[in-house]
């Protein structure tokens, strides 16, 4: 409100549109626009799925001034990448709780699509105070060489799987003439 920039929320899930919808509709006296779960409006402040995102940001990208990615992690590899890439928002803000390795290529495509951290609280932090006290333990898991191949045979079942969804979920409205975006 303070930047009087159209802004939009993009997020991963329809539970996650409707939470930020209800949020931003108590403390706006304006309407908020949806894109996702069949809702098709546009506003000042709009909140998007992921998905309707990547389907839509090359016509609606330059609309908006700021940027905020709520689970920003799932934009550190991918296709869904190329969202943030059709949106010049100048004004970017990501949100995560489980963000990439520091200096990993994740870390860094973030920081290409979104800009620098600039803040982290560590779970650390909040146990004991905001969280019940807990104990953080790493058990690191080395697989022997055999045990490596299977698990690369096992999970490139699972890998090929969630390919050919994804693709058939981008293509699947799209042969069907969905107009998500349609407005």
């Amino acid at each position: 409100a303070e930047l009087g920039v159209a802004t939009l929320v993009l997020v991963p899930t329809r539970v996650l549109l409707e939470q930020w919808l209800s949020v931003l509709t108590g403390q706006f006296g304006s309407p908020i626009g949806a894109v996702g779960d069949g809702m098709k409006r546009l506003a000042r402040i709009t909140v998007m799925t992921f998905e309707s995102a990547y389907r839509c940001l090359d016509r609606w990208g330059g609309a908006f001034g700021m940027l905020v990615v709520d689970e920003a992690h799932h934009f550190a590899s991918g296709v869904r990448a190329e969202a943030l890439e059709m949106c010049p928002a100048p004004i970017r803000l990501g949100l995560t709780a489980t963000p990439p390795a520091p200096g990993s290529a994740g870390a860094e495509r973030l920081r290409e699509l979104i800009g620098p951290l600039v803040f982290q609280l560590e779970i650390a932090d909040l146990a004991g105070r905001d969280l019940a006290a807990l104990d953080i333990v790493h058990l690191p898991v080395a697989l022997t060489p055999p045990e490596r191949v299977a698990y690369e045979r096992d999970i490139e079942a699972f890998t090929r799987l969630r390919r050919e969804l994804r693709r058939a979920a981008r293509a699947g409205p799209a042969a069907r003439g969905c107009s998500t975006c349609a407005i």
